[in-house]
């Protein structure tokens, strides 16, 4: 959230990288403010000013404009003392994600969000599926002894995004593996993180959300050293980040894990004719394996 005095200019601009093209245009603009304001919005300096319509007047206060033509920036200038809650930056097809980047983060804060402004949010932009991925964070810090309170607040985290968005679906996504230095100096995956994994699986299961084992679909133990020992390297010499290829990989193996399931799903209901495989069909049977993918290649 960011205060804004009585007159501010504002420019925004869309930095994707070469990897992320994508990301650097624009053809939809939200504003989401606490109060009534006025704003304007240029997209060229040779253009003039144009308010930005209310969509939504009772707080928050959403202001929304589909552009003549897909930018790479914009200058937003607001006119009356507010708060902005947040700024939307979207194309008009296919589907828009909003990620949230919480460094550090162990997903309890997240339930701290009110509600109130959470609520509108959800049901205006139409949320189908909400994606959590905790756990890494807190490893370092857990114990046996300590499972299971954690186990308790990913289960309340679940039920949060339940209560916001009754027709959304929830994907919670487990730790990755992730290493550490012995006495010895070698490298060891945490010798916690199956049993962590089991929980947060347990926690989704409980609380009706699906969960996707990311420590089995690296490779189980020991996979993030050899991520890190791979050519072209696919994780930090951290032992705990993946390189932007090692980023790629996984959330092609979450992308294919759902492609197959949804394949699944139509050959089991009959609703398509799908033909699977007899590779299929092991995959689906042994997908929440720790042994599922253990390649790198």
């Amino acid at each position: 959230m960011t205060h804004i005095p009585e007159q501010a200019t504002i420019r925004l601009t869309g930095i994707g990288g070469k990897d992320y093209s994508c990301s650097r245009r624009f053809s939809r603009i939200t504003v989401i403010t606490r109060d009534p304001s006025t704003l304007l919005l240029k997209t060229s300096s040779d253009e003039e000013a144009q308010e930005l319509p209310l969509t939504r007047g009772e707080s928050p206060c959403f202001y929304s404009t589909t552009l003549g033509r897909a930018a790479n920036s914009v200058t937003l200038e607001v006119q009356g003392e507010t708060d902005i809650l947040g700024i939307q930056l979207d194309g008009t097809k296919g589907i828009s994600m909003d990620n949230i980047p919480m460094r550090g983060s162990s997903g309890r804060d997240l339930m701290t969000i009110s509600r109130a402004s959470l609520r509108p949010f959800f049901g205006r932009e139409n949320v189908a599926l909400v994606i959590l991925q905790y756990g890494g964070n807190s490893l370092p810090y857990l114990n046996r002894d300590k499972l299971h309170d954690f186990k308790e607040s990913m289960k309340q985290l679940i039920r949060t995004f339940h209560e916001l968005a009754p027709e959304a679906k929830v994907l919670f996504i487990g730790p990755a593996d992730m290493a550490r230095n012995r006495e010895d100096g070698e490298m060891e995956s945490y010798p916690l993180l199956p049993e962590l994994n089991d929980s947060l699986r347990a926690a989704a299961n409980e609380s009706g959300a699906a969960f996707w084992n990311m420590y089995a679909a690296m490779g189980g133990k020991g996979s993030i050293i050899r991520w890190v020992e791979a050519n072209p390297q696919l994780a930090g010499e951290d032992y705990i980040h993946f390189t932007p290829l090692g980023a790629k990989k996984i959330a092609r193996l979450l992308y294919d894990t759902l492609h197959l399931y949804y394949r699944f799903y139509l050959f089991r209901t009959g609703q398509e004719e799908v033909e699977l495989t007899a590779e299929d069909t092991a995959a689906v049977i042994t997908a929440q394996e720790e042994e599922l993918l253990k390649t790198t290649d």
